[in-house]
């Protein structure tokens, strides 16, 4: 359960539950919640990710962050702070030990899709796509 002192305001409830009756009940590649800035964005995905995980503990999330802003760490420590129960993993970590059952890997996407990147070429250990399809 996340660790909010007064919980989720209610539409964050709702989005969250959207979120993992939608997943669980439909087979589309592409789910789309819009809000603006301030509404708990993070907070939603939180609490779907952890609503998730007690329903289908078989899964590894891989959270995407766009922009060089370090999002993808502001994520995580958000993670850290209101799911501290659940495993959170760094990219690199994701290299080491692969995509664990239960764990959300938080990646900047301008990391993964740069030319040239150590992580995606292929080479004598695994990369991103073979612990992808491994974790599959």
């Amino acid at each position: 359960m996340i660790c909010l002192p007064k919980g989720l305001f209610e539409f964050q409830q709702k989005a969250s539950r959207f979120l993992v009756d939608t997943t669980l009940n439909t087979d589309k590649e592409i789910i789309i919640i819009k809000a603006p800035t301030g509404a708990g964005k993070t907070i939603i995905l939180l609490d779907y990710i952890d609503a998730y995980l007690n329903i289908n503990r078989n899964t590894a999330f891989i959270w995407l962050c766009p922009g060089t802003g370090n999002l993808e760490e502001q994520s995580m420590k958000k993670m850290h702070k209101y799911l501290p129960k659940r495993d959170a993993m760094t990219l690199n970590e994701a290299l080491i030990a692969g995509f664990e059952a239960e764990s959300t890997t938080f990646i900047n996407w301008e990391l993964v899709t740069k030319n040239n990147n150590r992580c995606i070429t292929p080479s004598e250990s695994k990369n991103l796509y073979n612990h992808i399809d491994d974790a599959k």
